[in-house]
């Protein structure tokens, strides 16, 4: 099976375990149920059962779906703006790009930044528009994402980004858009190319390389810590040998995750992919937790094991689960450029 967004869009639904909707609307105003938004959605729009507490997909009569995530902590229009594009990328539109300027505004008094992303759907000719946005809000952010083709873009674009303005705090009244100006899109940050004998790949911005530990087996050849995803680390390991294979490099990947996590097990198993040099691609999720502070904290990781030139090629990516299609987006992106 062909690397698509598909393969993205279903790493991305097992991600979080599905827990029913407890959120309801009073007429065409919807109340975030843990009182850390609101806002207006447009008539017979309704929402979705949820699969994280966090995280919102709205849907209309057309089949139109918007999806929020609520970010805490993070109250900066512009770091907010940035997450929904990763969501855009994530959802496997690798080479989403700003069409034109963005726009910051105030919504409800709220700093907010809005704007279009377009690209093309990975292994296809298919375009799709992304109306993207963050809001700032009391004690943390909307990150807020529209994806649009070009029949629909015109008629949906103006009812979805009322949505998006109306955005507030439980109990406000919505006052609309005041301050909107034009800014440029921020330069795109390219990844950086890690080389090593065993194999060569890229590295998504944000990640930088740390001192192994001694504790580390001899065939991690890679170690990266994130600051874009909170607490995410990366392992990179390399297995070589005549005798070495898939199931057998798999198998190493998953004793490394018990290693850390002895009560992980597998929670998703995406098969028969390619990466972008042609070779087999391998992805599996796992889940477990750790004791912290008194307190058993829930732990993913997402795994890659692929073919590289000289080595089985092992990617262990270390997030907490909250952390979304970001780290699904990560491992995919690097995992598809190893050669």
């Amino acid at each position: 099976m062909p690397f698509t967004s598909k393969t993205v869009l279903a790493l991305f639904l097992v991600i979080f375990v599905v827990i029913p909707s407890g959120a309801a609307s009073a007429g065409n105003a919807f109340q975030d149920p843990e009182g850390r938004f609101e806002l207006d959605l447009p008539d017979g729009w309704k929402l979705l059962p949820q699969t994280d507490t966090t995280v919102f997909s709205f849907e209309g009569p057309e089949k139109v779906q918007i999806v929020l995530q609520y970010v805490p902590d993070v109250k900066d229009r512009e770091e907010l703006f940035g997450k929904s594009v990763d969501l855009m990328r994530g959802g496997g539109v690798p080479d989403a790009a700003p069409e034109g300027e963005l726009s910051d505004m105030e919504v409800s008094g709220h700093p907010a930044r809005l704007g279009v992303y377009s690209g093309y759907v990975t292994g296809t000719k298919i375009r799709l528009y992304g109306l993207l946005g963050g809001v700032a809000l009391k004690d943390g952010g909307a990150v807020f994402a529209v994806f649009l083709n070009a029949g629909n873009r015109k008629p949906m674009g103006e009812k979805v980004e009322k949505v998006f303005t109306s955005l507030r705090l439980p109990g406000e009244k919505a006052t609309g858009v005041s301050g909107r100006t034009a800014v440029a899109a921020a330069a795109e940050e390219k990844p950086a190319p890690f080389v090593h004998d065993l194999v060569t790949m890229e590295i998504p911005p944000g990640w930088k390389e740390q001192p192994k530990a001694r504790s580390f087996e001899k065939e991690v050849v890679g170690f990266f810590s994130s600051d874009r995803l909170s607490g995410a680390t990366l392992l990179i390991a390399c297995y070589e040998g005549f005798f070495m294979n898939m199931p057998k490099a798999i198998d190493a990947s998953r004793k490394t995750v018990l290693a850390s996590i002895p009560n992980a097990g597998p929670v998703a198993v995406t098969k028969d992919l390619k990466t972008a040099a042609g070779r087999e691609l391998v992805l599996i999720t796992y889940e477990g937790t750790q004791p912290h502070q008194g307190q058993d904290v829930r732990m993913r990781v997402l795994t890659a094991t692929a073919k590289g030139g000289k080595s089985y090629v092992n990617l262990l990516l270390f997030v907490v689960p909250n952390l979304g299609p970001a780290a699904s987006e990560q491992i995919l992106r690097m995992a598809n450029s190893i050669r």
